[in-house]
């Protein structure tokens, strides 16, 4: 317990970033060494007047911490800290990986496959959608999103009804429900796979937090599967993080004149592998078949 205010201090701690934390663990192997550390220690790396803040606000950043333990206890919520061996190996090997993930249910065992996409989506979008899902699940494959409209919310409702694994991230806390329509799915989310997030309780969604959460989706994932994106979809950051991460990039061919499928026919421009049927991406990544 102790353990997780620590890291809930470091959270709310300003001038800790991900990246800081990043590279303050992989110096000091743990939370414990980083707080036992001297002034000196730590400000060769994160500068004195950062090093004040941590030092200076820790009483007042306990109790904030301890308020967020209290909450996780009222919503059943789990607290994954970078060092339990339940947080995602795949996460821990991005650049930027999240402090700490609030997790509600059970994060399923076994290799995640992230499903992106638009949420004004066509009938097509949701055909192809639904083939892909069926063929991963299938194969004890479990779905990641974002827990938003559109492609999202069919991918998750597509895994439920296949009677796979499925992982939302959310761009708030676990204990908001956005968009409100989806608190039946988020409630059977939870019940069949987890709900994840790296905000605190009360963060509201905001169009910052949205491109934040895309990185622990495409970072936790095997690889990123775009099925139906216009030119500035946020479904195209997701893609760029995957690339960047080293991780395979699926995209879905769209005709030249749908708006709406731009964004993957770029993609597949740009070097993504495109999607000719259900079986491409096991076909590519044949580790991945069950």
């Amino acid at each position: 317990m102790e353990t997780i205010i620590k890291y809930l201090q470091l959270y709310f701690t300003k001038g800790f970033g991900n990246k800081t934390f990043k590279r303050l663990i992989d110096i000091f192997g743990s939370i414990e060494n980083i707080y036992n550390s001297s002034f000196l220690e730590i400000s060769k790396i994160v500068g004195e007047k950062n090093t004040r803040l941590l030092f200076e606000e820790s009483k007042n950043l306990k109790k904030l911490a301890e308020k967020q333990l209290s909450k996780a206890e009222k919503y059943k919520v789990r607290i994954l800290t970078y060092e339990n061996p339940d947080f995602p190996e795949n996460l821990k090997n991005i650049p930027d990986p999240p402090i700490l993930l609030f997790v509600k249910g059970n994060l399923p065992e076994g290799k995640y496959i992230s499903i992106v996409g638009t949420r004004k989506y066509t009938f097509y979008g949701e055909k192809i959608t639904t083939i892909i899902v069926e063929e991963l699940v299938k194969n004890k494959i479990n779905i990641v999103s974002g827990g938003a409209y559109g492609i999202d919310s069919i991918a998750h409702k597509e895994t439920l009804k296949s009677k796979g694994k499925t992982v939302a991230v959310l761009g708030s806390g676990i204990d908001i429900i956005y968009p409100p329509s989806n608190k039946k799915l988020f409630e059977e989310i939870a019940e069949n796979g987890a709900l994840i997030s790296e905000f605190p309780f009360g963060t509201k969604a905001t169009k910052y937090t949205f491109p934040q959460r895309n990185r622990i989706v495409a970072g936790i994932s095997e690889a990123t599967i775009v099925i139906e994106a216009p030119e500035k979809s946020g479904s195209l950051i997701t893609a760029k993080l995957a690339n960047e991460y080293g991780k395979p990039v699926f995209a879905v061919p769209h005709n030249i004149d749908n708006p709406k499928g731009k964004g993957c026919n770029l993609l597949i421009k740009d070097g993504a592998i495109p999607i000719l049927d259900e079986k491409t991406v096991l076909e590519e990544i044949p580790y991945l078949q069950s």
